[in-house]
Formats: structure tokens, C-alpha cells, sequence
């Protein structure tokens, strides 16, 4: 089978990882490794045995497919060129500087059937696959991506660098239309929005509470969603899960109004060893550590 021949183009923070993982995937090969800078495309191509390039016109005919990762400002016509190449393209997110760009991108790979996907991982981060069969149908989300200060993508806010990940995964959670946001923010270190939190409300009831910032002083990745099922919460950042629901003996009728708790030596015992069962699994190893009033 001939290999896959793929060229990123932009080796910046993002861009230097794509070649990374080009360049290791199975099938795959990394033909072409393009940034604006010439000593850094040769810098970046010289570690994985790759030519470099500094015009990405010049990818043409040498690639089957693109991972773009330019500053936001060239996605469009970038990958407006690929794809009317024939090539398809995976593009950092945000895709598009605009609204108007990103549909013409869209309408651009819809006319020409090519691949056009917008680098939203989080999809794809093993601790989701784990926990979205353990959410039920979730009524309340609240989700939480800071981290310090990047110094990078200041042209864009927060909201299309950081919180837009945890949009997708709330979309990923309902099909129905948006009835309502209401958002607030604040430019601390940027000329754009550096925090910021959304409250989204759909018209099938669910609610997300999204906070999203760039100037908090340690990173964290939380995402959490309540259900009569239970509720579950995602360390998306250290890929773990953990899951608190009803126990079969609150399933059978307990009646937690009878409980004294002058006469029950540990409450929290009580609580979750024997009312609520606590599940916390690893997406490494997707085994369950520790489980309780099962």
C-alpha cells in the first residue's frame, strides 16, 4: 500500500506536534513541512526527515493531504486553495477568521466532496469515550479550560481558543437549536477577550455554564454534567473520569428522611459507601479503580 503523503503547513506551537504525529502514523508519511519562517520549516522537517518548504502553493502534487496550523488569518485562503486542489485539508480551530469564511470553506469542500476537518479534539480524547456512556442525558453542563497566559493566538479571543472545545462537546450532547446565551468578558493581557464565561441554554432544557480562561495561574480541563442519572465529571486534562449515582439501596426505596445523623457515626460513610455509588476509572487503562454501593 503507498503511504499517505501529508504536509503541515505552519510549525508553530500546534504546527510542530502535527509534524510529530505525521510523521509517526502508520501509513502515513510526512512529505512536506511549510512555514513562512525557512530556518524554522528546515528546523522542524530536519527532525523527521522531511523537506522543508517556506510557500505552501509549493505542496502542490507533492501531498494527498494538509494539516494547517497558520495563524487564523491565512486559514481561509489556505485551505481554499487545497481544496480546490483536490487535497483535503485538517485545519486548526478556530477554521476561519469569520463566520462568512468558514461557511465558504464549508461550501467550498461540500462542491468538491474533499475532506475538510476542523482540529476540535476533544471529541477524541479518550476520558469523553469513557464517560459519555455514563452521562445519560445530561440537564446541566459546567465546564472549565484555564490556563496562564500563552503569549500566542492573541488574535483571536478566548472564546475561539480555549472555550470553543468545550462548545463542541456540549454540542456533541444535544441536537437542539440554541434558544438563548448570555456571556460576559473581560481583556486582561490582549486587545481581545482573555476570560470569559457563557451560559447557554437549549430548547430541549439543557443548560451549559462554560468558563474560559488564559490568565489563570495553573491549567485545568474540567468538564461536568448532571442527569437524574447521576452526575459525572471529566479531568479531560489528566484523563480521568468519575462518576457518582444512586446506589441500589436508595434504588429500592431507602428513605434518607428516617436517617438520624446524631445516631450515624460517619456520615460521609453513610453517604457515599452506601447511598451513592462513587466510580472513578482511568481512559488509560479504562479500568474501573474504585467502586462503591454496587
Amino acid at each position: 500500500m503507498t503511504a499517505v503523503r501529508l504536509g503541515v503547513i505552519g510549525v508553530g506551537h500546534l504546527g510542530k506536534e502535527h509534524a510529530r504525529i505525521c510523521a509517526s502514523l502508520p501509513g502515513a508519511t510526512l512529505a512536506a513541512v511549510c512555514d513562512a519562517s525557512r530556518p524554522r520549516a528546515e528546523e522542524i522537517a530536519a527532525k523527521h526527515g522531511a523537506p522543508a518548504f517556506s510557500d505552501w502553493r509549493e505542496l502542490k502534487g507533492r501531498v494527498d493531504g494538509v494539516v494547517i496550523a497558520t495563524p487564523t488569518m491565512y486559514h481561509r485562503d489556505v485551505a481554499a486553495f487545497f481544496l480546490e486542489a483536490g487535497i483535503p485539508c485538517l485545519v486548526e480551530k478556530p477554521l476561519a477568521g469569520t463566520v462568512a469564511e468558514c461557511e465558504e470553506l464549508v461550501a467550498l469542500a461540500r462542491k468538491k466532496n474533499i475532506g475538510l476537518q476542523v482540529g476540535h479534539i476533544e471529541r477524541f480524547n479518550p476520558a469523553w469515550n469513557v464517560a459519555r456512556p455514563l452521562m445519560g442525558r445530561p440537564r446541566f453542563v459546567n465546564a472549565e479550560r484555564v490556563g496562564p497566559y500563552p503569549f500566542r493566538s492573541t488574535d483571536i479571543d478566548v472564546v475561539l481558543d480555549l472555550m470553543i472545545h468545550d462548545i463542541d462537546l456540549v454540542l456533541a450532547l444535544t441536537n437542539a437549536p440554541l434558544a438563548r446565551v448570555e456571556a460576559a468578558g473581560t481583556k486582561v493581557l490582549s486587545p481581545t477577550n482573555d476570560l470569559v464565561n457563557a451560559r447557554l441554554t437549549f430548547e430541549d432544557g439543557l443548560v451549559a455554564n462554560i468558563t474560559a480562561s488564559r490568565v489563570s495561574p495553573d491549567p485545568g480541563r474540567r468538564f461536568r454534567t448532571f442527569s437524574e442519572e447521576g452526575f459525572v465529571e471529566i479531568d479531560l486534562r489528566g484523563r480521568k473520569v468519575t462518576r457518582v449515582a444512586k446506589s441500589a439501596k436508595l434504588k429500592e426505596g431507602f428513605d434518607v428522611s428516617k436517617v438520624d445523623p446524631t445516631k450515624v457515626p460517619n456520615l460521609k460513610e453513610l453517604l457515599y459507601g452506601e447511598l451513592l455509588a462513587t466510580e472513578m476509572r482511568s481512559s488509560d487503562s479504562d479500568q474501573r479503580r474504585a467502586a462503591s454501593g454496587e
